[in-house]
Order: C-alpha cells, then sequence, then structure tokens
C-alpha cells in the first residue's frame, strides 16, 4: 500500500511489471484482468479502482489514476445488493420477452444523445427515447410485471 492499509496500491514485482506494460496484448492478458472483465465484480475481489501509477514512472499516469477513481467510484460493484436487484421473472415473462428490445432502444438512444450537436438535438432525442421506450422496449407493461412481482416475492 502506498498511503494507508486497503488504500491506493502500487504493485512492485519488476516481472509482473514488465509484461503488464510491455504493449504485447497477449503478454499483458496473461498478467492482470482487462477492465471489461472486472466490472461485475465486487471492488474486494480486484482493488483495480485505487491502483496507484506513479507520474515520474509513466506518461499520462494523472489521468490513469484521476480515471481509476472516479470509475472504482461509479460502476465498482455491480453484485445484488438490494431486494430490489433480485426479483426472478418467468422465462415467458413480459419482461423475459421484452428485455433484449428494451436493451436496443437505450443503447440507440443513449448514442444519439452523445453525439447530439446541440441542446435542442439532445432534447429531441431523449423525447423520442421516451416514446420508443413503451413503443418498442414495452417498458409500462414491464414494470408493472416488475412491480407485482417485486410484491409477490419480497411483499413490500
Amino acid at each position: 500500500m502506498v498511503d494507508e492499509e486497503s488504500g491506493t496500491w502500487k504493485y512492485i514485482d519488476e516481472e509482473y511489471d514488465s509484461i503488464r506494460n510491455s504493449g504485447d496484448v497477449a503478454q499483458k492478458a496473461t498478467a492482470t484482468p482487462e477492465l471489461w472483465q472486472l466490472t461485475p465484480y465486487s471492488k474486494e475481489w480486484y482493488p483495480w479502482w485505487n491502483v496507484y501509477v506513479d507520474p515520474q514512472e509513466k506518461k499520462m499516469s494523472d489521468m490513469v489514476n484521476t480515471w481509476c477513481d472516479y470509475i472504482g467510484e461509479e460502476i465498482g460493484n455491480h453484485r445484488v445488493v438490494t431486494d430490489a436487484d433480485q426479483v426472478k421473472a418467468a422465462a415467458d415473462s413480459s419482461i423475459a420477452q421484452n428485455i433484449t428490445s428494451l436493451n436496443a432502444v437505450v443503447n440507440e438512444y443513449t448514442a444519439k444523445m452523445i453525439m447530439a450537436e446541440s441542446d435542442e438535438k439532445f432534447e429531441q432525442a431523449y423525447q423520442e427515447f421516451l416514446k420508443q421506450l413503451n413503443s418498442r422496449g414495452k417498458w409500462d407493461k414491464m414494470k408493472e410485471e416488475w412491480n407485482t412481482l417485486y410484491k409477490e416475492q419480497y411483499g413490500n
């Protein structure tokens, strides 16, 4: 640990460091998980979010340190943490049947809103997104079914 127990850490093993920073993707993959492999897991499993990169050793270390902190705060733990995350739906449920369409709508309009060239275009994309949630994604039907399942399974 660089600063405190369970704080910012730095791995010192030179062999690991040379493999990790070799620039060879295959070599790097043998030494460490990639970000996409880590995000569904608890921060306790692999503390990637607070790796310390010494500014004297590597260019852009301030960016790495800043983004590791940000990502760790925002998306570090996607494991089930509440009853709401554990609602079970049947394979023939509206949720199961429409989740793919809903995800497609969310992905499409997220991209449109990110790429909007002005506030007006963003607002247009957002309003269209709200309409498409129900027409293509069946959002209202899914919400109603989820609330019913939640009350049945957890009595709230």
